[in-house]
């Protein structure tokens, strides 16, 4: 288990994390946030590679006894993981192994099971700079999986996985959640459905939301439409396209997030009805279909709102 308590980091005059606050018991937990909201900054701290400004991080092991920092194993892969081109894979692991202070007479098993795990048995004796970028981002993910950790770290490790190999990430992180707790930072809302029982949602530096992921959904709840392709101009002014999909006899439609306050009409030069009245958002939506929101509706509403809370304070 790990608890974080109001965690700062500042970058002279930047503000990466404002107070950050939040525990981790079990089970996989999705971190969100658009580019430069502090994921990695948040990683990089938990993983020890970073120090924090402010706040506390307690770390307990797997049977709830308070350990220090250095006797609390992490795995973790960063966003720009390499390896060192003129090793050969088993070479790399041996260095990853003795660099996570692994007993040397358990390499051999520890390496050759997390191999295994990502399907890169058969190239233990290739030279790095031989290796696909996805054999790069899976030896990453298999070197997170030595000497059992306490917590895995996940920064962005399906980027350049095809859809074969992110099915085996996702059956191989199944696997490890019953085993230790697992924080996986991604862009993909499909790995967070697949994987999380619970999601972060960071934006500029503050903790947005951590709750279910069905809580997270919920947030949407009532917002959501499917809009013909060619009525969606009409209805752009009020929120915002979530993905185009196709309906019934191969109809193009519009999956829209209702962003505006129906049946509200603000005060002029506030904005939230710009090019027309509550009325006529009414009358509009009363003939599309409302439809469940999923994860990425509630990220982006939930999202949206809050970016509009920290710019107007």
């Amino acid at each position: 288990m790990i608890i974080v308590k109001d965690l700062k980091k500042n970058y002279r005059k930047k503000c990466a994390l404002k107070e950050v606050s939040f525990s981790v018991s079990k089970g996989v937990i999705g971190v969100l946030g658009p580019n430069g909201s502090g994921k990695t900054t948040l990683f990089r701290i938990l993983a020890g590679i970073l120090g924090q400004s402010g706040g506390e991080i307690y770390f307990q092991n797997k049977d709830g006894v308070a350990v220090l920092a250095d006797n609390f194993r992490i795995g973790y892969i960063s966003q720009a993981f390499g390896l060192i081109p003129d090793y050969t894979l088993w070479e790399h692991m041996e260095y990853f192994a003795c660099l996570k202070g692994i007993e040397k007479g358990e390499w051999q098993t520890e390496i050759e099971q997390a191999l295994e795990a990502v399907h890169l048995s058969d190239e233990r004796k290739t030279k790095c700079r031989k290796l696909s970028g996805g054999m790069v981002r899976r030896a990453g993910i298999a070197q997170t999986l030595l000497g059992k950790p306490d917590l895995i770290l996940l920064d962005e490790p399906t980027v350049g996985l095809d859809p074969e190999e992110r099915l085996r990430f996702q059956d191989i992180i199944r696997e490890r959640k019953v085993q230790c707790p697992v924080l996986l930072a991604t862009h993909l809302i499909e790995d967070v459905m697949e994987l999380c029982n619970q999601a972060l949602v960071l934006s500029r530096g503050e903790l947005l939301f951590y709750n279910e992921v069905e809580k997270l959904a919920s947030l949407a709840e009532g917002r959501v439409y499917l809009v013909p392709e060619e009525k969606f101009a009409r209805c752009r002014q009020y929120g915002m396209k979530v993905k185009n999909q196709y309906g019934e006899g191969s109809e193009q439609q519009v999956r829209f997030l209702l962003l505006e306050e129906m049946g509200k009409q603000e005060k002029p030069g506030q904005g939230a009805v710009r090019n027309g009245n509550a009325g006529d958002m009414e009358e509009i939506f009363e003939k599309y279909e409302r439809v469940p929101p999923q994860i990425e509706d509630g990220y982006l509403y939930w999202l949206r709102a809050q970016e509009k809370r920290q710019s107007a304070g």
